[in-house]
Order: structure tokens, then sequence, then C-alpha cells
């Protein structure tokens, strides 16, 4: 896409996302020193172009799907500000941990940019996503009793804010369908679809959507 900043600070601005800096720099750090406990350093920081994409074909294992070479699956994760007018930011599944955590190591992020930049480090292109994280409310999750699924609540910082994290591509494993967990009462009739990630505290993750959220799932609970 041509008419972002190809620069990080300006992009950022451009976003409203003032912690992409940070969290890219941080990403940089951990791509290029995996194995190191130290602090960011100061060849750390990027300030190389960077490309923004709309959306991305990400690719998964789906053996109940027949399309494909040995059930190989293709979805398209978008990341656009006017969608057909509107904001369309998806949510994806993330995998985080081991398939004996909760929710078989899975957590669901909401992607607002993809993106891509040079690494000379490594000397290749770096397919990445800005994020946020919905998690579980406790240590000790579990599935919601009535539902049978799983909750999740918006990740949020001592002030608030909703923290932003750089991550590879290639670590989104498909798309994500969150419900809001509704309580008592009518909503507002200024609510926007669009506003319904922000306007409720918890959200249960639906694995009715389709087969592969099933499968992703159902062995988790």
């Amino acid at each position: 896409e041509t008419s972002y900043p190809s620069s990080l600070p300006a992009l950022a601005t451009f976003i409203n996302q003032p912690g992409f800096p940070h969290a890219l720099q941080a990403f940089i750090h951990e791509q290029n020193h995996p194995n190191s406990g130290h602090q960011m350093q100061s060849n750390d920081s990027f300030d190389g172009p960077i490309r923004v994409f709309h959306s991305a074909k990400v690719e998964f294992y789906a053996p109940s799907d027949l399309c494909g070479t040995g059930g190989m699956h293709q979805e398209v994760i978008h990341t656009n500000p006017k969608f057909g007018g509107s904001p369309h930011f998806d949510t994806v599944f993330v995998s985080v941990g081991d398939e004996t955590e909760a929710m078989g190591g899975l957590l669901v992020a909401w992607v607002w940019l993809i993106f891509s930049y040079f690494d000379p480090y490594h000397g290749k292109e770096v397919p990445c996503a800005l994020i946020t994280w919905f998690i579980h409310a406790s240590d000790n999750p579990e599935c919601d009793k009535d539902t049978g699924m799983w909750s999740l609540q918006c990740e949020e910082d001592a002030d608030g804010e909703q923290p932003v994290q750089v991550i590879h591509l290639d670590t989104i494993l498909c798309g994500a369908h969150l419900l809001p967990c509704y309580g008592k009462g009518f909503l507002p009739v200024e609510l926007k679809y669009t506003d319904s990630l922000n306007a409720w505290d918890s959200y249960f993750v639906n694995h009715f959507i389709d087969q592969h959220a099933y499968e992703l799932l159902i062995q988790s609970m």
C-alpha cells in the first residue's frame, strides 16, 4: 500500500499506535538474539523502510478439509481501515504455548497492521503483524460451564491501555471469531458493529464458526 509512510516514526503516528516503534525494536532484538536474556541494544534500533499490506494469506493444516494437498487450507487475514467504507481488522489464532495448556496453547490476537521490513542481519524480508492480545482472565482458566466456550479479555496495562506487540506472520494459525459475553439490559442504539471488540469486558471464543476452529479447540475442552 503506497498511501502509508515508510519510516517507522511517521507510520506509528499515521496509524495512531505510539507503541509500535518499541514493539518492533523488541521483536528485532528477539529475532536477532533469540537466546539472549539482555535488554535491547542500540544496534536493535530500526530506521529502514516499512512496507504495509491490507491483507495476507495464511495457510494451515486442516485434515477434515479435502481441498489442497493433504488437507492444506488457505485463508485471507484483513487489516484495512476502509474496507467497503468501514474498518476491517481481523482477529486470529496465534500459537503461544504447548498443546497441553489452556485452549491448546493458543491465544487470540487482534491484528492492526500487516507489514514487512528488510532485515540486514539475516539478509531477508521479514513479514510481521502488529497486534494486541485477548488473554485469559486468570492463570488457571476453564471453559464456561454454560456455553462450553473459552472466555478471553483484552490485555491491558496498568494505565488501562492495550499494549501492542509485533509477531512474525508465520505464528498466525488462522482466523478467529469472538462473541461478546453479553450481560443484562439493552445495547445502545449508537453502538456500531465495528466497535464490538472494544465494548465488552470479555468475549467467548466461538469454536462453532467453522470446522477448523472446532478441530483446533475441541480437544482442549
